[in-house]
Parts: C-alpha cells; structure tokens; sequence
C-alpha cells in the first residue's frame, strides 16, 4: 500500500510538474508569475495531507539482540566526546532475514581513524536493537519521525572490536567524501585559529565547532552562516564561475561546468535538503541561460520544490528545508515591498557626491533582504525554536558579508595550498583574522539580555492570516505600490501583535512531569504562572517546553545540585532572568558544580527549610517539608528539597533524591508522588510510603545501568496498590488537579509503550 501511494503521488505530481511549466510560460509571456506562486501553495496544501499518512510508521517489531549486517550509506560522523560514531545501513538484514528500511546505528570505541567509510558493508554480530522514540514531550523534538524521513525506522548499537567489514565499494560519493577528508587536514595549518568554523563554512563539518560558538551565532541571529545553506552555494557557484574564466572558458561550457561542480560539491558536504534545493536551482538557472529564455525567481523555487517533493515527499517536514525555501520565497515576496518603506534616494554614479546615496540604497537593500528573511521565517522560528534573535538585522548587515568574504580567502588558499603552503598560510591568515573579529561581534551580541526574545508557537489561524497578508502584499498580487506599504505593515504589526499577545489564562493547577530522561524535571502551571521544579540536565528539553507555552516564570526550585537535577537552569535563567530561585536551606553546605555555581552566580538565592510555605497562586502553595534549619547531609541527595504543592483538596509531594536514611523525617501525606532517586531501592522506603499513601506515583527515568526503578520499589508500589506512571513508559505526564481534590492524567505516550 506504501509503494502505491508512492508511485501514485509521483504520477499526480509529474501531471503537475507539466501544468506548472504550461502555466508558467504562458504567463511569462505577460510578464506575471501568480500562477506559480499559487501553485507552491496548492502543493504545499496537497502534501500536508499525504505526507499525514506517510508519515505514519509501519508497525514493527524487533528482537532486542540479532545480527545485522547492512551497507553504510553516509559519511560516518565521529563523536569523539561520546567515543562513538553514526552510521546509516541501507539494504540492512536481520539474522540474515531481509529488513525493508534503514538502521540508525551508534558504533562505540575510538574511531579517530575512520574505519568504516560510505558504502562499506557491515556485519554487526549480536548488536542491541530498539524502535527509535518518538515525541515525549509537549511540542518536542520527534526522533522517531526524524529518521523516518530519512526512511530509518530501526536503532541498533555495538562495539567498534565486533564490527566486520565485509566488503568495500568503490564509487563516487565514497571518493568525495575522502576528498573532504583530504582537504579538511590542511584546515589546522591554513586557519589555526578558527579551523572548526572554516571547517563547518566550506565543508559542512561542525563536528570541530564549540557548543558554545554555534549558540552564540544562533543567538545573533547568524548561525546559517556555519550552517551550509543556498547562500554557500551562490558564492561557490561564483568562486567557481570566477576560476573558469580566469581560464578563458567560454560561458555556455563555464555554466555547465559550474553545475557539475555545484552537485558535487553538494554531495562532499552531505546533500542536506537546503543544499540541493539551490543546487537544482543553480541547475535550472543554467538550463534557462542555454534556452535563452531565463526562469524567474519563484519558477525555479517552485520547480525545485516539486523535484525535491517527488524524491521524497517527507522532505517538506525538514527543518532545513523548511527555513530554506520560506527564506527565497520571503525574499521574493517581501524585499521589494520592505524597500518600498525606506526612503530611496537617486544620484549621478559619476556625481562624486552621489557617491553616499549610492552606500544608503545597497545599504538599505541589504536591510530590505534580511528583514524580509526575518519575516518569512518568523512563524516557523517560533514553532522550531520557541525564539528569535531580536539584532539579527543589523548584525547580518555587518557579519554575512564578512562571512562571505571568507569563503572565497578560504577556498582560495585551500586551492593555493597545493602550490604554495606557505603562501596559502598567509591567505589563511586573513580569513582568521576576519572570523577572530566576527566571533567577537557575536560573542558580544549574545551575551546581551535581550539578544533572543522568547516566541510561542503561532496559532494556524494567524499563519494562514500572516502569509495571506504576505502574499497580497507582494507585487506578484498588488501592484498598487501605496496598498503594497499598507499590506506590508499590517503584516509587520500582525508579527508584533501575534508576539506580545498574552498567553491564555490557565485555570486551575497542572503539573507536568517532563520526559527529561534520566533526571529531574517538572513545570507547575498556576493561573496565570509558572513555576519549575528541577531543571533536567544540561539541556533546553525545559526552557522549550516553557517557551512553547508562553509561560509566565516566577519561580525555580532545585531541590539539590546534583547535574540531572540542575543542569537544565542555565538555559531557563538565561530566557527568564527575572524568575526566582529557591534551594534548600543546607545549599551551601552541599557541593554545587562548576556548572551550576556559574549558573547562579550574582542571583540573589531564597534558602527554604521544613516549615516554609511559598505562595504559588491564589489557591496553591508549596509546602516545605525538608530539610530542617541547620542540617548537614551526608550526602547531597539527603539534603534535597522536599516540597509538598497544595491546591485546596489535592496535593502533590516532590521529593529530590532523598534516601531512606532521611525520609523518616520527610513524612507527609500525599496524593500524588514523585518517586526519590528514580526508583532506588535506597530510596521511598516502606515507613515513607505507609505515611505518604499516594494513589498516584510518578518515576522520571530513562534506560540506565543502575536498574532503576528497582523492582523492590515497584513492588512497594504495588502493594499500597498506588498507579505507577513512568516517564520512560509514558513520556511526559500531566496531571490536572481540581479544587474537589480530583484529578486527571494525561501522558504524551500510551502508558507501557
């Protein structure tokens, strides 16, 4: 049924491919491109739909050892911080039984050597195997449906020592990703002091650039920069363009050439969908200059998607692709009108002193260009990110073109480096010297407070009103240059309207119990506020979620600083730095990370001991029941916070990581239960449990080599006949609390699978 729905859908858009290229050079002839236009719609429409059911898995189900064996079908990508590397198998086989899709394999051990290369068949003998998860959490990331666009629909891991090559193929793709690999040693000697961004710049390859660097240009709104996109693509097709003719080739064989070397390019540096989407558009300018009759624009973009869509119509979920394509169609519907609201002032090119009007109109076209990018994009950074950079105008203006600049000094001295190492050294240096002064700009843009502002996803009303108003206010639609103005700021204002809108009011008390994986994270909803317990580990799992939501932050507790506890309050403070912070009473008498000491540092902290009550709406407070004033833990985890949340009749007790040695002191009835320490048989002893008597209980854990939960503890659980909810089983948890003292469950994932 699959292969059919597929090989109908190529039918019905080949049909359409055909009715598009009729469309559009009849209209040409008119001078309009509407059509074409209506039509990315139209199929944007179409594939919604079908890709809603292509998009469902097939039902599966897979041993949890077996033999696999299976032909590598990417360039390998090392981990060295994880000490494992990514492979994708095609043509896979399961104890010798073919398997229809693609494995997403982790291959564990020292590979600095690259062992394994494109189109190596494998053998994996007694490999673990598992489906891949799927969205956990509210709004989340899906990995499952992630690889399922890459037709991957099984996850497997071994050892570097058990893998056998079986046999090694020869073909194109497997020699340019060697060449990358050949060009990318000469990185450290051309450009010492940034290889990893002229890695990432004209390679593709991040694996050398810092968390830290990347987030910083996120944050300045300039990350497509280190992110290979169609903008590489236009200055390598002139880099490339530019050599040929320094050689006297003629144009004709010039274009056709530069395409060759376009895709291939495209493939050296990993064919992401943002790629050959301007590769194919590359490709179709060149076919329109050899039929003397140049495609326009939105032509190309559309006859790209189609392409694009046909080889694989789960494309059109991709990140990249996405920011890609809604990037060229803001510019060509939005730059002109954009412009249109800056003043345009004209001079004589030969007027020495027209010479300053002619900087203010590049200057002001370049602002049109990136504010139209912005425009476009804004909608899906919001529903992808959950923000946006606030500068990233002003600083693209100053950053890209220096960015640029740099691709052709770094191609350049790469190219120079086979004649004259010491001379492309020298050229080398000044593409380090222009990235030293870009990572300054950025560094200092993202550390200001207000670099990233804080967006809610949109609703589908406001999307479909906000492209509307782009559409009309494009001059494929209104050539009325006034109402074009008028339609351009009603859809700048729809933006900010949309933006500060306040969240709806939230009724009553939720808690949502995150899928954190092995840690700790919780966000309590009260009326119009939010407040977090424990942060998770070193990630946004957190701050997205709240995001999403439009929460309104007061408050964070961390019930001790263990790194799965609060790992996770950087990101959140740096996103509400007006929150407050409440820790234990006995925080600075237990040892607080490098980490999250640095997290905290200039906060002003509320230290919380048992007797203590912090108001969190009118009809919700939080209860502290430990630790007591003065105590000292023998280890941190008895020095958690344990906070008991009251609303009216119902309640809910939060308890860190306590052990049994404390919580004998920590007695407290209870409805709803966080079970301590993941499930440590150590942990939530019988005494507890006889005075909490929870009907609910909630465990936050994922797959780990301690065997929690304990089947001692679910067995305790059982036999007060509580209801266990586990965040590995379950994914994220939320419970509605109501002022009767019910409540209702909710979980991202059916309970148990």
């Amino acid at each position: 049924m699959l292969a059919l729905k597929t090989h109908l859908s190529v039918s019905v858009f080949i049909g359409l491919g055909a009715i598009a290229a009729a469309l559009s050079a009849l209209l040409r002839k008119r001078k309009k491109r509407l059509s074409v236009f209506l039509l990315l719609i139209a199929i944007m429409l179409l594939f919604s739909f079908y890709t809603e059911n292509r998009s469902q898995l097939p039902s599966l189900f897979v041993n949890k050892k077996g033999n696999v064996t299976g032909v590598v079908s990417n360039n390998p990508v090392y981990q060295p911080d994880k000490n494992r590397t990514i492979l994708y198998l095609d043509g896979v086989s399961i104890d010798d039984k073919p398997f229809d899709y693609k494995a997403y394999v982790y291959v564990y051990g020292n590979n600095e050597g690259r062992l394994y290369e494109y189109g190596d068949t494998l053998h994996l003998p007694e490999a673990s195997l598992w489906l891949p998860d799927g969205r956990t959490n509210p709004d989340g990331f899906d990995f499952r449906a992630y690889l399922w666009r890459k037709s991957v629909a099984l996850c497997a891991s071994s050892s570097i020592s058990k893998i056998e090559i079986v046999s090694e193929k020869a073909n194109l793709t497997r020699g340019l990703y060697r060449l990358s690999a050949y060009l990318s040693e000469r990185f450290d000697d051309l450009f010492p002091k940034n290889a990893g961004v002229m890695r990432a710049l004209l390679l593709g390859d991040r694996s050398g650039l810092s968390d830290e660097t990347y987030e910083s240009f996120q944050e300045a709104g300039v990350a497509h920069l280190v992110a290979l996109s169609g903008l590489h693509v236009s200055c390598v097709a002139m880099f490339f363009e530019t050599l040929l003719l320094l050689f006297l080739v003629p144009a004709k064989p010039r274009w056709i050439i530069t395409s060759g070397l376009i895709f291939l390019y495209t493939v050296m540096t990993g064919a992401s969908a943002s790629l050959m989407r301007a590769a194919m558009m590359y490709a179709l300018l060149v076919i329109g200059r050899l039929s003397g009759d140049p495609s326009d624009l939105m032509t190309r973009l559309s006859f790209a998607f189609l392409i694009q869509l046909i080889i694989n119509p789960l494309t059109i979920q991709d990140t990249g692709m996405q920011l890609s394509y809604l990037s060229v169609l803001s510019l060509a519907l939005m730059t002109r009108p954009i412009r249109s609201l800056l003043p345009c002032f004209k001079g004589k090119r030969k007027d020495i002193q027209s010479i300053p009007l002619v900087l203010y109109n590049n200057t002001a076209d370049a602002i049109s260009s990136s504010a139209a990018i912005q425009l476009g994009t804004l909608p899906s950074m919001a529903k992808l990110f959950h923000s946006a950079p606030v500068l990233s105008v002003p600083v693209n203006l100053f950053v890209v073109p220096l960015g640029l600049l740099t691709v052709y000094i770094g191609a350049s001295s790469l190219i120079l480096s086979f004649a004259s190492m010491d001379a492309a050294k020298l050229l080398g240096h000044a593409a380090d010297f222009v990235w030293t002064a870009i990572l300054f700009i950025t560094d200092w843009v993202s550390g200001l407070s207000f670099a990233m502002l804080n967006i809610r996803a949109w609703s589908a009303a406001c999307v479909i009103a906000y492209f509307s108003l782009m559409a009309l206010a494009s001059p494929f639609i209104t050539e009325n240059k006034r109402l074009s103005k008028t339609l351009t700021s009603l859809t700048a204002l729809l933006a900010v309207v949309v933006i500060l809108w306040p969240a709806p009011v939230h009724k009553g008390l939720d808690i949502v119990y995150l899928d954190a994986g092995y840690a700790d994270s919780c966000v309590i909803l009260a009326e119009n506020d939010a407040y977090i317990v424990d942060c998770g580990k070193d990630n946004e799992i957190t701050a997205d979620y709240l995001t999403s939501i439009g929460a309104n932050v007061k408050g964070i507790f961390i019930s001790h600083p263990d790194i799965d506890h609060a790992g996770g309050i950087r990101e959140i403070l740096k996103r509400y730095p007006k929150a407050e912070v409440y820790v234990s009473e006995c925080w600075e008498r237990m040892d607080v990370g490098e980490l999250v000491q640095s997290a905290l540092s200039h906060r002003k902290l509320h230290y919380l001991k048992a007797g203590d009550v912090v108001t969190l709406s009118g009809g919700a407070s939080a209860h502290v029941v430990w630790p007591e004033a003065d105590f000292t833990p023998k280890e941190d985890n008895d020095g958690s916070l344990v906070l008991n949340i009251v609303y009216a009749e119902a309640s809910a007790l939060f308890t860190g990581d306590i052990t049994e040695r404390v919580d004998k002191y920590a007695l407290c009835d209870t409805d709803i239960l966080k079970i301590s320490h993941h499930g440590s048989k150590k942990a939530t002893s019988e005494a507890f449990l006889s005075a909490a008597t929870p009907e609910i209980a909630v465990i936050s854990v994922s797959s780990n080599g301690h065997g929690h939960p304990t089947p001692e503890v679910l067995s305790r659980l059982k036999d007060i006949n509580c209801d266990v909810y586990r965040t590995d089983e379950c994914g994220a948890i939320t419970i509605t609390m109501h002022k009767d003292g019910t409540y209702n469950i909710k979980t991202e994932l059916q309970a148990g699978g």
